[in-house]
């Protein structure tokens, strides 16, 4: 039979040895509640990821049925459909033109597409003789703050650039689109004096005097003209060189632009 002080040491034990069992215990406890911890945080992530890929998809399937909705107006409007060439599928082709729609930052593909299907290899068969084809571009979309820019690019390719957009009433508004400087009065002028001749000289300080002959000659007052000047020979005539400069004519140097003149 066991002592009192016998008793008092094995109990001691005992509690020692719960005390120790419950100790891992409350260590198993921690380590499972930073692992769901661990896991609640790889769902929300998932989640997260989850409803990006949703609100992609929306995206692209609300800028698709879009594009439908509108390739369904064009096409009724023109009485004509898509066709298969050798660089791909058309969205619109009548006898005149080839159009693409696009929403605004799909611009380089527009660009692309519409250089593309209006080359004469596009056609089957290249020995067919017919007239070019005008490219034409619908965008659709929020107007980006670079438009003027994206405009010019087309309008250097000679493509007819338009602006679809959607009134609450589903009423379908067409724009045609200039990039804002074919707006200014300076720019118009431009465009109804300025042309071609080889060996010319276009002097800056002599287009201003025509243009307005109260105007300061002031170098600082001439920039916005030159700058306008520039953009216009960009825009009009991309095979002349549209920053102003030094020139060659015969033997004497000028400043201005080469090859370009008033009428």
């Amino acid at each position: 039979m066991l002592s009192m002080e016998e008793r008092m040491t094995r109990l001691e034990n005992e509690i020692n040895k719960i005390k120790k069992e419950n100790h891992s215990l409350l260590g198993e406890v921690d380590k499972l509640k930073k692992d769901n911890h661990s896991l609640l945080g790889e769902v929300d992530k998932l989640k997260k990821e989850n409803h990006s890929l949703l609100c992609k998809y929306n995206v692209l399937l609300g800028e698709r049925e879009l594009e439908i909705f509108y390739q369904r107006y064009l096409e009724k409007k023109y009485g004509a459909t898509h066709t298969k060439g050798m660089f791909g599928i058309t969205d619109i082709e009548t006898e005149d033109k080839v159009i693409e729609i696009k929403r605004w930052n799909k611009y380089k593909e527009a660009l692309g597409q519409l250089l593309s299907y209006t080359s004469k290899l596009h056609k089957k068969d290249i020995n067919v003789c017919s007239k070019p084809k005008k490219p034409v571009v619908y965008f659709f979309g929020d107007k980006p703050k670079h438009a003027d820019n994206i405009i010019s690019i087309f309008k250097v390719n000679n493509i007819s650039t338009f602006y679809l957009q959607t009134t609450c009433n589903n009423d379908i508004v067409e724009e045609e689109l200039c990039n804002s400087l074919e707006t200014d009065s300076f720019y118009k002028w431009l465009t109804d004096n300025v042309e071609e001749c080889q060996d010319s000289l276009l002097n800056l300080t002599e287009i201003v005097k025509l243009y307005d002959a109260n105007q300061n000659l002031h170098s600082k007052m001439l920039k916005p003209f030159r700058v306008t000047v520039e953009r216009y020979i960009f825009n009009n005539h991309p095979h002349i060189k549209h920053h102003h400069g030094k020139i060659r004519i015969g033997d004497k140097t000028h400043t201005g632009w080469k090859n370009l003149i008033i009428k």
